[in-house]
């Protein structure tokens, strides 16, 4: 007789967790990130994002009604993906994953990011 196997378990996404961030432009590890550049962005279950099951946006400090799409993410691997910024004005704001569900909840991340006015580049 043939075992059940439950597959929601399997099915089930993994949030992702950051654990760090890297400026290519500012060159700090600190949580500053330069609008309209790339980040690097160190984390688990960063794999989650090709599979369609969440989006990457980021929630203003300055105003949480404010939910910012980042749609620009190029995988390393599970550990490490690049996410370009999109226009971003100076504020702290904190990632937030878009969950792909009915509800289409947002799971707001405990890190914190920040754009300083010296790290806003001109508009392309």
């Amino acid at each position: 007789m043939m075992k059940q196997r439950d597959i929601s378990a399997h099915t089930a996404p993994e949030l992702p967790v950051i654990t760090g961030i890297y400026d290519p432009v500012s060159r700090r590890r600190d949580g500053t990130i330069t609008s309209q550049a790339p980040i690097i962005v160190s984390g688990q279950h960063l794999n989650e994002f090709d599979l369609n099951r969440m989006h990457l946006c980021l929630v203003s400090s300055g105003n949480p009604d404010c939910i910012i799409d980042v749609t620009s993410i190029y995988k390393c691997d599970a550990q490490q993906v690049i996410v370009v910024l999109p226009c971003l004005t100076p504020d702290i704001y904190h990632p937030a994953l878009r969950l792909c569900t009915e509800k289409a909840a947002i799971h707001v991340l405990p890190n914190t990011w920040e754009v300083k006015m010296e790290h806003v580049l001109p508009r392309i």
